[in-house]
């Protein structure tokens, strides 16, 4: 989870550059410790429940639908990506790096084959009954692990909030 968190990094750094060394810090420590959250309850929960979940505590409907979509999207455009990666490498005959000319053609070209086959998904969607409702098979319930990952991880970001003034009193 850790290294699938430091894809944040340059983003926290451009936040946190700004402040003091101690607040630079803390931002780090807190936004990583943030996504490193997120990441453990999608792998623990599961994307489509936590959305289902979401719609049941009253996030608007489009807007679970639209986080939907950009998750499932999002690894269609990762497979694509990845395709068109692997065809220009067996034809560069051992060129590793892509000319900048290639740039505009390559990524171009992935988002029609993208468009393309999101679209193809959606009408299989369509086909299958999707009404832009969310259908689980079983009804979810709050039981004791979820009391214990909501105690667990508040637990940890209140220790991280007053860690700074503990070590003050220190």
């Amino acid at each position: 989870l850790f290294l699938y968190s430091l894809a944040v990094l340059p983003f926290l750094v451009l936040i946190g550059i700004f402040n003091s060394w101690n607040s630079f810090i803390g931002i780090l420590i807190r936004g990583l410790a943030s996504v490193q959250a997120l990441f453990l309850l999608i792998r623990t929960t599961g994307f489509h429940t936590l959305c289902k979940g979401m719609q049941r505590l009253g996030v608007p409907t489009m807007l679970v639908v639209q986080l939907w979509f950009v998750y499932r999207y999002l690894f269609v455009w990762l497979q694509e990506a990845l395709s068109m990666d692997r065809a220009r490498r067996a034809r560069s005959y051992g060129h590793r790096a892509y000319p900048l000319s290639q740039w505009g053609i390559f990524v171009g070209e992935l988002l029609i084959r993208t468009l393309n086959r999101s679209e193809h998904l959606h009408r299989a969607m369509i086909a299958r009954g999707f009404n832009g409702q969310f259908s689980l098979p079983y009804s979810l319930r709050w039981e004791a692990r979820n009391t214990c990952y909501l105690l667990c991880w508040s637990f940890f970001f209140l220790c991280l909030r007053f860690l700074p003034f503990i070590l003050n009193q220190l």
